[in-house]
């Protein structure tokens, strides 16, 4: 969970349903949902960090760096898509606002895709500049129907 008033991304997801957990919809409540694309006027490619991507670690000279990269990932993805609580403080997330910064101004991606930890069918993307993107579609949504389920 990224917190807007620290630094003003665009979070997007790949699956509409994913989208509304993520936003922790509920029972009537009405929920505007935009479809967004790369802005036409841009002539390249937006470049997004993968952390949902497995690579292969069977290169015989970088074994463990690629062993310590995809464990890096995996925290960083687990970090990112860590739901927020009623009762937790927005301040616990600047840390992972931070590693976004880093990692933002250190290796030039625009981007990052993550898996959500609220739906396992989607996955989340946090977009660092917002302008890239534009909103061709907005469409509203009524719950009708929440299941929840408990241990």
């Amino acid at each position: 969970m990224l917190i807007p008033w620290v630094f003003p991304y665009l979070y997007l997801s790949d699956h509409e349903e994913t989208i509304l957990y993520e936003i922790r919809s509920t029972y009537l409540d009405e929920v505007s949902v935009g479809k967004f694309s790369v802005k036409n006027d841009l002539d390249r490619d937006v470049v997004i960090s993968d952390f949902t991507e497995v690579s292969t670690i069977y290169h015989p000279n970088e074994v463990n760096k690629k062993i310590k990269s995809r464990l890096l990932k995996r925290h960083i993805s687990r970090d990112l898509s860590q739901p927020l609580r009623r009762y937790d403080s927005e301040l616990d997330y600047i840390p992972t606002q931070f590693i976004c910064e880093f990692i933002k101004i250190y290796t030039g991606v625009e981007g990052l895709k993550f898996t959500s930890s609220l739906h396992n069918i989607g996955n989340n993307y946090v977009i660092f500049n917002q302008n890239l993107f534009d909103c061709f579609e907005v469409k509203k949504v009524n719950i009708s129907k929440v299941k929840i389920g408990y241990n």
